[in-house]
């Protein structure tokens, strides 16, 4: 990956929120922290357990990471919801970080 596209995805992207489509197609930003539903174990955690992500990156590969007591989490092992983020009512949200990544 060169340089410029790495300056294009952060141009978009921040350590501090993360990009959704809403079920009408919507593009919105959550800010941090939120939560995620655990869906696999994992580490200390366990399936169903609700936990705090701090922060969201990305690895080198661009795969999204969830940084949740200070430890990246690769974000496929959470399930993102509206109803564990404070204030949200929306019935399903997608990531659209692949999205993003994949038109450069």
């Amino acid at each position: 990956m060169s340089k410029e596209d790495i300056e294009a995805i952060n141009k978009y992207c921040s350590p501090d929120s993360f990009l959704v489509v809403t079920f009408r197609g919507d593009l919105i930003r959550l800010h941090c922290p939120f939560f995620v539903m655990v869906i696999q174990p994992i580490d200390i955690y366990s399936p169903g357990e609700k936990v705090k992500v701090s922060q969201v990156k990305m690895d080198s590969s661009l795969t999204l990471v969830y940084i949740i007591k200070g430890k990246g989490y690769y974000y496929f092992n959470f399930l993102s919801r509206p109803f564990f983020v404070s204030g949200m009512s929306l019935p399903s949200i997608f990531t659209v970080f692949g999205a993003i990544v994949n038109s450069f």
